[in-house]
């Protein structure tokens, strides 16, 4: 788990020995609340990295889709709690305020949080199934198979052939589709902070959301730290 392998908000936690509050706008109470208050949103995060795992290690698609809605859930719980610890510290409630005008103006940013507004709000379907394929060509003087079953975008698992047969597969699988939360309709994400997105599938988008809540939580724990 890298959301925060040493917390350097932590007193003791730093590689290089005990960590001091070098901030002298805050004093030590106050720092130490930030501290504990900070330990509660970095465990938000780390559940939500955990679930981008489960996602990755999931048997099926309705588990899968189980996790994805965690994770937004997760994401979004953890920038609440951010913005409320950073509401009173004018210096972090900057860098706050910068993430709140990208959750506004990102395609990607606005885009997750839209997408559990809409599932926390209405009955509406955030993903939908594409369904796989096999698909199957004869070589150079063809082949037979003599053993097995394909069906649909399954596993061919245990096939015996002979001949020269070239089979292509790909399962089932779950893409994000745009999502509408008080009549406004959302698309989905093609850019991330002017970068191309090339993917639709949840676990990608996950990713790449929960990276750019990492960095900002870098430069806070910088902020309050120095």
């Amino acid at each position: 788990m890298d959301v925060c392998s040493h917390n350097p908000l932590v007193p003791g936690s730093s590689p290089g020995g005990p960590t001091r509050n070098k901030n002298t706008n805050l004093g030590v109470g106050i720092f130490l609340s930030i501290v504990l208050s900070m330990k509660i949103v970095i465990k938000e995060f780390e559940l939500a990295e955990s679930l981008i795992e489960s996602m990755a290690m999931a048997n099926n698609l309705e588990d899968y889709e189980q996790h994805w809605r965690d994770f937004l859930r997760n994401l979004d719980r953890g920038f609440n709690k951010l913005s409320d610890i950073c509401s009173s510290f004018k210096i972090a409630k900057s860098t706050v305020d910068s993430i709140v005008v990208i959750r506004k103006n990102d395609p990607l940013i606005q885009y997750l949080m839209q997408a559990r507004n809409c599932d926390e709000h209405t009955v509406r379907s955030i993903t939908t199934r594409t369904q796989g394929f096999t698909r199957i060509q004869g070589g150079e003087n063809g082949g037979t198979i003599i053993k097995g079953e394909i069906v649909g975008g399954e596993y061919p698992g245990s096939l015996e052939i002979s001949g020269n047969l070239n089979i292509e597969f790909k399962i089932d699988y779950l893409r994000v589709i745009p999502v509408l939360n008080r009549n406004i309709k959302y698309e989905v994400p093609t850019t991330h902070l002017g970068k191309k997105i090339t993917s639709e599938m949840p676990h990608v988008l996950a990713k790449l959301g929960l990276d750019f809540y990492k960095t900002k939580l870098v430069v806070l724990e910088a902020i309050i730290n120095r």
